[in-house]
């Protein structure tokens, strides 16, 4: 796995939980997110589009310190019509 350019998380059931996503957000997108920025000499705000689903931590969990970087949640029941992977590829 420390060969290939991702990040590997995995839990005993096989789902994602609010610790994988919580300590993802913290420690890989915050920090990607701001040297990409850097980099291309933009401001230092992002905002991560998340479902509603159950296993995201609320937004206060999903803050850093200095509040440029935010999460914002998709209403409920619009997954389906925006996300491919709700629009029958699981299903099939």
């Amino acid at each position: 796995m420390e060969n290939l350019p991702v990040d590997y998380y995995n839990q005993k059931r096989s789902w994602m939980n609010r610790e994988i996503l919580e300590n993802w957000f913290k420690t890989k997108w915050v920090p990607e997110v701001r040297n990409i920025l850097k980099r291309k000499g933009l401001p230092q705000k992002a905002v991560l589009l998340l479902d509603n689903a159950l296993s995201h931590p609320n937004e206060t969990l999903l803050k850093p310190n200095d509040g440029m970087m935010i999460v914002k949640f998709l209403p409920p029941n619009v997954t389906s019509l925006i996300q491919p992977m709700d629009q029958g590829v699981i299903s099939s």
